[in-house]
């Protein structure tokens, strides 16, 4: 009888033994699937932290200017500005030299796309620079010639 206790006492030792042997087997393989879960989501965080910088970069005023000119296509020879009247409408018309300048321009007679002096001001860093600082308000032609518009969306 001592031994029947002794051998049932040993069976439930093994299968004891067993059942904590399958367990860890269970968990080696969970812990190797969230390993490599670790592993992925580390990947897409660095792969973010690459794109976005932890500082703003210091970029001087022409490198902004020439960021701005490569971001926003258009026609350089010509560009328009934003105007708000005394009734408080508002729109946008060509940027002209002669604006307003007795004897040069009859405004509001005669508008601006017939009139004889009228002279484009061009698109120059000078007035981009105004416009990042917000001085003005600008808007660009985005038809270059014979070659499609470019626009960013």
């Amino acid at each position: 009888m001592f031994k029947k206790n002794q051998m049932d006492i040993n069976l439930q030792l093994y299968k004891t033994i067993e059942a904590i042997d399958n367990k860890l087997v269970e968990l080696d393989r969970d812990r190797e699937l969230l390993v490599r879960r670790k592993q992925l989501l580390l990947n897409k965080s660095s792969e973010i932290q690459d794109a976005v910088p932890d500082k703003p970069l210091a970029l001087s005023v022409n490198q902004k200017v020439e960021l701005f000119k490569g971001l926003f296509k258009g026609r350089s020879d010509v560009f328009a500005h934003r105007w708000t009247n005394s009734q408080g409408r508002s729109g946008y018309s060509f940027s002209c030299e002669n604006e307003w300048k007795k004897g040069l321009c009859h405004k509001p007679k005669i508008k601006c796309n017939q009139c004889s002096n009228r002279k484009y001001k061009p698109l120059g860093n000078q007035v981009i620079y105004n416009h990042l600082k917000g001085k003005q308000v600008v808007g660009l032609y985005p038809l270059l010639g014979k070659r499609p518009a470019k626009h960013i969306y």
